[in-house]
């Protein structure tokens, strides 16, 4: 798999491809030189592009969630029929407005810009933190897709200015950050090594 280490997309597939216990080799790229194979098996250039053959490529994280876990057998254990629909809903909306707003965030050099942007995250982020009130984890009192597919992302924005953060309040949401962050799924894709 062609993966880039902070990369939050590259994140959820690897977390996906350890839980279903499924081995592959990580090829770090750069994203200044980006190996030539990756683009002529991808040419949209982005990470993860998991190869699991000579003409058979996955590259779209939640593709390869999806792929893992049906693999496995798993689908029903992460992706319960019963929350499936808010389970890709939440994914959606992570997906789609939230990243969006979180790179107007991470990135511009406008502080009114920046400001609205952060208060904008919030909004999602404080759904996930209503959430919490009723579970250990967003639908569920074991992790499930959903928070590994949302995590990467949280991870990033708290860490934008980790103390603007703490200052709004949402002690559920930190705390399930915390718990994410510190899981032997999390600490294991992070490691540096050829081989996962």
């Amino acid at each position: 798999m062609y993966s880039y280490r902070r990369c939050p997309y590259a994140m959820r597939a690897r977390l996906s491809l350890y839980l279903a216990r499924i081995e592959f080799s990580v090829y770090e790229i750069s994203l200044r030189d980006k190996p030539e194979h990756m683009l002529k098996v991808s040419p949209k250039g982005t990470v993860p592009v998991l190869i699991l053959g000579e003409n058979q490529i996955i590259d779209e994280s939640l593709d390869i969630m999806i792929w893992a876990f049906s693999q496995q057998g798993i689908m029903d254990k992460y992706l319960p029929q019963d929350k499936k629909k808010s389970s890709l809903s939440l994914i959606n909306t992570n997906d789609t407005s939230f990243k969006k707003n979180l790179d107007s965030y991470k990135y511009s050099s406008d502080d009114r810009k920046k400001v609205d942007a952060f208060k904008k995250c919030l909004d999602f982020v404080s759904e996930l933190d209503l959430l919490l009130e009723s579970n250990e984890y967003l639908l569920d009192d074991s992790p499930l897709m959903v928070d590994y597919a949302i995590f990467p992302f949280i991870r990033q924005f708290i860490n934008v200015d980790v103390q603007r953060f703490k200052d709004v309040g949402l002690k559920k949401i930190y705390q399930w950050f915390n718990r994410m962050l510190s899981s032997n799924e999390f600490e294991h894709i992070m490691m540096k090594s050829k081989i996962s």
